[in-house]
Formats: structure tokens, C-alpha cells, sequence
């Protein structure tokens, strides 16, 4: 991309802010949100995904403060990935429609998949620099908002996780 030819050898930080994408509380309209912040993290090695709308139609609240089903998407990626913490290696489309990013920091390692498919998909994890022995998942999904999920046993360096149908995990 541009940015790592120009601004990445000035030492500039790339941010990327949100743009309207027709999203409603429907699962298929939100997943290309998900997509979205992946490909700006991966692809385009962005510091940071800036959804700068809150309360507002096509924000992350209505004024109510009722929470957009786009909120718990974006809080996939913000919960769990803190500041100071860095995009490391990971395959970023090890099947089709599931796009996966990998951040390190505070001793902690965060996997965030996206299966964007209309069916579930297990998908095997493999690390690499890293000892881990379990993670705690969360998910949203059609039914859950950022819920808690199964743990994710590691044996070997390896473990194998169920993505539900649009989910990310």
C-alpha cells in the first residue's frame, strides 16, 4: 500500500476512520465492518481503525445510548486489543471468508477471526514465538454481543476453534 511506501519510512502512523456502510442490526450488513478493520489493520498497516460517530443513525449509539449491533463488531477489536499492544504475523485468510489478525502486548496474545461465510467453519490456530495454554473467546455473532464463549484449549502450540456462521470471534 501507499502508505507503507511513503509515510511508514517517515516514521508517520497511519489511522484510518470509519466511512458509511450500510449497517443495521442485521448480521450480513455488519460483517463487512469486521472485514473492513481487518483489511485496514492487515493490509493496510494501520495504527489505528477510528469510528469517530457515537450517538448518531449511522454511529455506534442511538441517543438513547442503546448500543448498534456495529458497536459489539468494533468492540471485537477494541476491547481486546489495547494500546501498546502490536499487529504480529498471523495468515491473514487461512479459508475462504475467514480473515484472521494477531496482536501482541502486556504478555498477552489477541487472535481475532472473522468468518464472514454463512456456515460455521473450524479453524486450527498455530503459534508461533508464543507460549499459551488457553484463551478466553468472545463473540458476536446474529445471536451474542461480545458474549463470553468456550475456552480455547492449546496443546502443542496448536488448537482448533469453531467460528460460527458471520461471527467474530
Amino acid at each position: 500500500p501507499l502508505f507503507q511506501q511513503k509515510a511508514a519510512p517517515l516514521g508517520k502512523k497511519l489511522w484510518q476512520t470509519e466511512h458509511y456502510v450500510n449497517s443495521d442490526a442485521n448480521i450480513s450488513t455488519i460483517m463487512p465492518i469486521a472485514k473492513e478493520i481487518h483489511d485496514v489493520m492487515v493490509t493496510g498497516s494501520a495504527n489505528a481503525y477510528v469510528y469517530w460517530w457515537i450517538p448518531h443513525a449511522n454511529g455506534l449509539t442511538a441517543n438513547d445510548g442503546t448500543l448498534f449491533k456495529r458497536a459489539y463488531v468494533i468492540g471485537q477489536f477494541a476491547k481486546h486489543v489495547r494500546p501498546g499492544y502490536f499487529r504480529v504475523e498471523a495468515t491473514a485468510t487461512p479459508a475462504t471468508n475467514v480473515y484472521v489478525s494477531a496482536y501482541a502486548g502486556n504478555g498477552k496474545v489477541v487472535i481475532v477471526a472473522v468468518n464472514s461465510s454463512t456456515a460455521a467453519v473450524s479453524q486450527t490456530f498455530t503459534l508461533q514465538n508464543a507460549t499459551v495454554s488457553q484463551f478466553s473467546t468472545w463473540q458476536t455473532s446474529a445471536s451474542a454481543n461480545m458474549a463470553a464463549g468456550s475456552e480455547a484449549s492449546v496443546s502443542g502450540n496448536s488448537f482448533t476453534f469453531s467460528l460460527p456462521a458471520q461471527s467474530i470471534t
